[in-house]
């Protein structure tokens, strides 16, 4: 009897301690390999991403059926049921997320979209306004671009904030000829919103009776143009129905040989050096990424993470201390980087105390 229960612990402790290797192919509708995917078992640290040729690999102690979850931004995740301990090499498609749009470009007949990152619905097949999908806009640079090459729409809904800065950068670039229905979280902006060709300012989460009131105007305003197909409906349902989106909740890093994930709490602040950027975690740890702090900003969720310069985005529960500091700036005190003065920017100083609360 003694016999049997040691052999028992043996067979045990092996398999316990016998890693899978999970490997596969991630591509799109077109069969195209998509580069940066995180591929991951549901409840465990054990992921990575995707390489440029759409593959992944990592091991896991994990047995027996699990959830092998893959997502990446602008599709929907899958959540798939794997038997990790007689995986096999498996391929994998991601389909687009088409739903996931923001501010709207609107003409009598075609469509355009501001950033992807702030969601907002949009279901083609009950938009009666839209006979075309012209392009879609990421970041003032882009719709300057777009507003010059372009026919210039009826009515934008035009979120303030894109990925590389305040919308309003836009008209100082370009003379838009759109009347434009503003969005935002904050009335912060609201006046200098009005100096330009708004029709309405909308606060987020938006209202359906002040959007109805924003429509009304812009058909009053603008009733000259052919605009009968205009569906309030779709539009409301656009816009007031958000989808939730996902932001990232874990980093795959290299240390040596070896990956190791990070989950997200476990990240004090981003910062760029030497044209690299890196990770530095509360144990005062700094971990190479294969990304930039432009990507970072669309990919980390903005109610806990804040780029305060070109240099720096910081957590909110990691930072210890806010001191005043020189030409109207702020300095952030962290809890263990001290490689560099984390500075908020003179420009970003209103919108960082907002967003603090």
């Amino acid at each position: 009897m003694k016999f049997f229960y040691t052999f028992t612990f043996l067979v045990v402790t092996f398999l316990v301690n016998a890693q899978q290797t999970i490997t596969g192919t991630v591509l799109n509708e077109k069969n195209k390999p998509i580069a940066g995917v995180n591929v991951f078992i549901d409840g465990t640290y054990d992921g990575t991403s995707t390489d440029e040729k759409g593959n992944f690999s990592f091991q896991t102690n994990a047995l027996g059926n699990q959830i092998l979850v893959i997502s990446f931004l602008d599709f929907n995740t899958l959540r798939v049921t794997i038997n990790a301990t007689n995986f096999k090499n498996q391929t994998f498609k991601l389909k687009e997320n088409v739903n996931v749009l923001d501010a709207v470009v609107i003409t009598a007949g075609s469509f355009s979209a501001g950033e992807k990152s702030r969601v907002s619905v949009l279901k083609p097949a009950t938009l009666k306004i839209i006979l075309q999908v012209n392009t879609l806009l990421h970041s003032v640079e882009e719709s300057i671009q777009w507003f010059n090459c372009n026919t210039h729409p009826d009515l934008i809904f035009l979120d303030i904030q894109l990925s590389d800065g305040l919308s309003f950068e836009i008209f100082e670039s370009t003379a838009i000829k759109s009347a434009v229905i503003f969005t935002n979280a904050y009335d912060e902006y609201a006046l200098r919103a009005f100096k330009l060709n708004s029709i309405d300012y909308l606060l987020k989460p938006i209202d359906e009776d002040d959007l109805a009131i924003a429509i009304s105007k812009f058909k009053n305003q603008f009733q000259q143009n052919v605009i009968s197909n205009l569906d309030f409906e779709a539009i409301k349902r656009m816009l007031i129905n958000p989808v939730e989106k996902s932001y990232k909740k874990r980093f795959n890093v290299k240390v040596g040989h070896q990956l190791k994930v990070i989950a997200i709490e476990e990240v004090e602040c981003f910062y760029s050096e030497n044209k690299g950027t890196y990770l530095h975690t509360l144990d005062n740890r700094n971990y190479p990424l294969d990304t930039t702090l432009e990507q970072l900003e669309t990919e980390l969720n903005p109610q806990y993470f804040y780029r305060v310069s070109r240099k720096f985005i910081v957590q909110m529960d990691a930072i210890k201390e806010i001191q005043i500091f020189s030409n109207s700036r702020l300095k952030v005190i962290l809890p263990t980087y001290k490689e560099d003065e984390v500075i908020v920017a003179r420009e970003k100083v209103t919108d960082f105390k907002d967003w603090l609360g």
